[in-house]
């Protein structure tokens, strides 16, 4: 995948399980940077998520959070505070 904003390419990787259904996803990484946060799945029998873990996702280029965990976006700072 390409972003058409920075025109880097990205890559995605994911696993299944051998019913088909989505073990873990990593989130999108440049090709040319260190993979990034994984999410990982539990399932029921019926197929049904059962539990979900994430880490911490931070932005590559600041190492801020993308996300606190209650999956809000934390507040940017102000240019102008001092």
């Amino acid at each position: 995948m390409r972003d058409e904003k920075d025109q880097k390419r990205y890559r995605q990787d994911f696993t299944l399980d051998e019913r088909g259904h989505v073990e873990s996803i990593d989130s999108p990484y440049p090709l040319d940077a260190a993979k990034a946060g994984r999410t990982s799945y539990t399932h029921f029998d019926t197929g049904w998520i059962r539990s979900q873990t994430d880490p911490e996702l931070r932005d590559p280029d600041t190492s801020a959070p993308i996300y606190d965990l209650a999956g809000r976006q934390p507040p940017t700072p102000s240019k102008d505070a001092h």
